[in-house]
Parts: C-alpha cells; structure tokens; sequence
C-alpha cells in the first residue's frame, strides 16, 4: 500500500469519525450559538461618533518663509526659533490623564433616556447600572471575585490605623469615580495614522448625541492641549515683550510731549541754559524712542515666532451625530459563535477520541 493511499484511508477514517461524533458538534455549535444570541441581546446599543482631524506641522522651509516676511517687514528674523513637537504617541496618555477626565466627566449632555442636562458622570454611571448583561456577569461569574475583594477591602479597612504616611497631597477617589473614570476611558478611543498624520477620535456611548457631544469635547481640549503645550514659552515671552513694550511707549510719549511743551513755551532760545535744556529733552526724546521702535520690532518677532510654531488643526470628518447603533452586530455575532461552536465541538471531539485512543492501548 502507497503512501497516498494511506492518506487516503486515513482521511476516510477522519470523517467517519466526525461523522459518528456529528450530534456533539452539532450540540457545541447550537449552544454557542444560543449564547451568542443571548449576549447581542442583553448587550446595550453602542453609538460611535467619529471625527478625524488632520495636525498640520510646519516644516523648515515655513519658518524660512516667515522669516522672509519679517525681513520684508523690516524687522530682524535672527530671533525667530523652533520648539520641540509632541509626539502623537503620548495623545492617550493625555486623554487618560485625571485633569482631561475631570473636564470630560463635567460635561453636560442631552438623554432621551435620563432627561437632557445631565452631568456625563452621572450618565456613565447610570448606564452602567442598567446594563443587564454587566449586572449578570457580575452577580454570576464575577460573585466570588466579589466576594473576596469585600474581603480584601475590610482587611485593608484594618491596616489603615497603621499607616503613619502623610497623603493628603494625593488624589482621593470614591468608588463611582473610579468607575465613571474607567467608564470613559472605555468610551473614548484614539488612533494616529503615522504616514499621513490622520488623528482619528472615535467614541461610544449608548445614545447618539451624548456620543457626539463627547466627540467634539475631546477633539476640541485636544486640539487646545497640544497649542498650549507648543506655544506656552512663547506666550510667555510674548506677554512680557508686550508689558515692556506698552511701558516704553509710555516712556516715549512722555519725553515727547515734554519736548512739544518746551518748544511750545520756548520759541526763541538765545540763552545756553535753555539750549542746554532743549538738547536735553531732545536726547531723552531720541533715546526713548529708540528703545521704544527696538521694543516693537522684538515684539513683532516674538509674535511672528508665535504664529510659526502654533499647531494648525485641519478637521477632515466633522463630528456627525450618528443615526444607527454600531454594536452589537448580530450577524456579525452569530458568525462568530458559529467559528467558536465548531472550534470547541473539534476540540472536544479531539479530546474524547484521544482518551478511547489511550484507554485501548492500555
């Protein structure tokens, strides 16, 4: 007998035993597929809103153009520098951070199930309580777990009186925070195309608008976080160039109209005393205004500066209140229990088969 022959029969034999087997894959693959019904069922509807906006960096060659407009403008470019870039890496630590939370949990949005203005705290909790399959997991599979955190919780309870650290200075949560927080972070997903720089923000909740609403929110404090973090330095030094400038400007007015007056008293000067005076105020005048046109061309620099390091955010997809639920999908579901059905039915066929197969030989 040849080798192919023997693939052969061992094929057969394969299918013959598939075959013998077939009511437990049948039975593996109905069950599977029963939970599966079950779980889309239960499962609350998810509203996803997406917006994908687009960060517009500035190359070399932009900061060579500015620097070309200042000269233009008469005013000196070799002031005009760069900052550091954020990475795009570190956007869902910034969206996960507890002051980005607070600010998103604050938010007020509109439930056609809980009544409009609705702190989004309280929104994510109250979904969280009426999610049925969460409540059934919990109270099932999750009860010993329960169990032994209460446990856990009332021994730390106990080691609290010995701690002698000072924690004042931390941050304190209650429990439904730490829930609403974990809620949120669930809710909220962003992803950054690295070839086209494509920041795609996506979030779910179980009603469109408040899914829309917390869309726009996070693009927008985004979009504001990475300006501050760029810009910061330069606001600052543009805030004390404009200070410096508005107190030369007053300087210079002032040994200006101090000229005037004593021109005005003093037409005609013959004496040394007074053209001695008047050389004075003329001085005065002359340096005071150059300080003051000094001042203002390193302010026009600083804010030429500014405006060439700021991020410039592009909204390709605007936020679109979404009209269908995009979980659960029940085919989509089935599909999946039907694989799972027959991967565990094989499975325990495998298992069944290679126990006989053991026991035979022993």
């Amino acid at each position: 007998m040849n080798s192919f022959e023997e693939e052969d029969l061992d094929l057969t034999k394969t299918i013959k035993i598939i075959w013998k087997r077939r009511k437990l894959i049948i039975i593996t693959v109905a069950t599977c597929l029963l939970l599966g019904l079950i779980f889309s069922l239960l499962s609350p509807d998810e509203y996803a809103s997406k917006t994908v906006i687009l960060r517009e960096v500035s190359p070399n060659s932009a900061g060579r153009g500015f620097s070309r407009l200042a000269n233009l403008a008469g005013i000196s470019s070799a002031g005009l520098t760069s900052t550091g870039e954020m990475s795009p890496a570190v956007y869902p630590d910034i969206l996960n951070s507890r002051p980005f939370q607070e600010e998103a949990l604050a938010i007020i949005v509109n439930s056609k199930k809980y009544g409009d203005g609705i702190v989004l705290r309280d929104y994510l909790l109250k979904t969280d309580e009426d999610n049925l399959l969460k409540a059934l997991r919990r109270y099932t599979i999750g009860l010993p777990f329960k169990i032994l955190r209460s446990f856990r919780s009332s021994s730390a309870d106990r080691g609290k009186n010995q701690l002698s650290v000072e924690t004042e200075s931390f941050i304190k949560l209650s429990p439904s925070e730490v829930v609403a927080s974990s809620l949120l972070a669930k809710a909220i997903t962003i992803d950054t195309d690295q070839t086209t720089g494509a920041i795609t923000i996506e979030c779910f909740l179980n009603e469109p608008e408040p899914s829309a609403i917390l869309t726009d929110h996070v693009k927008k404090k985004l979009e504001a976080f990475v300006r501050d973090y760029k810009t910061q330095k330069i606001k600052q030094e543009v805030e004390f160039m404009q200070n410096l400038h508005d107190e030369k400007k007053r300087e210079y007015e002032k040994a200006q109209q101090a000229l005037a007056t004593y021109k005005d008293s003093n037409r005609i000067v013959s004496s040394s005393s007074g053209l001695t005076e008047e050389q004075s105020l003329n001085d005065s005048y002359r340096l005071a205004y150059s300080l003051y046109n000094q001042i203002a061309a390193q302010l026009e620099n600083k804010k030429i500066e500014l405006q060439e390091v700021k991020p410039v955010f592009t909204t390709i997809q605007p936020v679109i209140l979404p009209r269908k639920p995009a979980s659960p999908n029940i085919i989509k579901s089935l599909f999946l229990s039907v694989f799972i059905g027959f991967f565990l039915g094989f499975c325990l066929l495998f298992a069944i088969e290679s126990k006989l197969y053991i026991q035979s030989k022993w």
